[in-house]
């Protein structure tokens, strides 16, 4: 699918949450009137009608300043995104591989065991 909007949030990149809540502000273009709190952000989750996609990276391990209020945003965009067929939602820890070859650079047979 062809998106629109697309926001990356890498947590390692995270200083605060207004950091998290001006990433999603830009790249889903919400209106200046956003209020940079979590019921806003469902407010205008709701209203995305253009297809857009919103990709988190996670990081594993202790003091992420932002790791829980975080989650509070992952489940927030979860729960928008069953209810807006406009959103789609990634959460990953750490960096997704761009394709299945670096993932498994000797093959999926050999990888997997299944030779």
């Amino acid at each position: 699918m062809a998106y629109t909007h697309e926001v990356i949030i890498r947590e390692r990149d995270v200083a605060d949450r207004d950091d998290i809540h001006a990433a999603l502000a830009a790249g889903l273009a919400f209106p200046s009137y956003y209020g940079a709190s979590l019921n806003a952000l469902d407010d205008c989750l709701g209203d995305v009608s253009a297809p857009a996609l919103v990709r988190v990276v996670r990081e594993r391990g202790e003091g992420l300043p932002c790791g829980d209020y975080l989650d509070k945003v992952c489940v927030c965009l979860m729960r928008a995104a069953r209810e807006n067929p406009a959103l789609d939602v990634e959460v990953s820890f750490g960096e997704p591989a761009a394709s299945w070859r670096e993932a498994y650079p000797a093959g999926l047979d050999e990888e997997a065991g299944l030779d």
